[in-house]
């Protein structure tokens, strides 16, 4: 039986990873923090286990206890983000090659944006996504850029996605 899921999706992944850039007010994200964000875009409900709830998303938490879990069962959340990396990976790498991302900065671990070259009916379908009228998005996709990733206290500790104790 084949079973199909947007996470394992490349073209889904693309749009998200242009829907987060494009909702966020940041000029850029670290290449951690948006693989981190797509994986929540796709299982929001997990949101709510973040702890502690960073401050620049802590406004929001009322929002993220709100949704409600999906009818599949999450085994192991690290290990389906790691499972992820290839297609975000590629995916990313297909973004730049496009120039929608920013190459230069790329190489930097830095992904920005470059909305000169998002097609106008994407930027579109950004706007006409139901997701994007949901307060959760909003608080998260405003917040998430703002987010520390490295150390004890940094992202990636916060949700036990990403190994954290060899950061500097």
């Amino acid at each position: 039986m084949l079973v199909y899921h947007p996470c394992f999706d490349a073209n889904h992944c693309a749009y998200r990873f242009l829907h987060l850039l494009y909702s966020s007010e940041a000029d850029s994200f670290e290449w951690d923090i948006l693989r981190i964000a797509d994986f929540y875009y796709v299982f929001p409900h997990l949101i709510k286990y973040i702890k502690p709830m960073p401050k620049s998303l802590a406004g929001g938490k009322k929002y993220f206890s709100e949704i409600n879990p999906p009818y599949e069962a999450i085994p192991n959340p690290k290990r389906l983000l790691f499972d992820l990396q290839d297609i975000q990976n590629s995916t990313i790498a297909s973004l730049v090659s496009k120039q929608i991302i920013k190459k230069e900065m790329f190489s930097y671990g830095v992904v920005s944006l470059n909305t000169d070259n998002i097609p106008k009916s994407l930027i579109e379908s950004f706007h006409e996504n139901p997701i994007s009228s949901l307060e959760w998005f909003k608080f998260f996709s405003k917040g998430i850029a703002l987010v520390d990733l490295n150390g004890k206290n940094g992202f990636k500790s916060r949700t036990g996605l990403l190994e954290y104790r060899y950061d500097q």
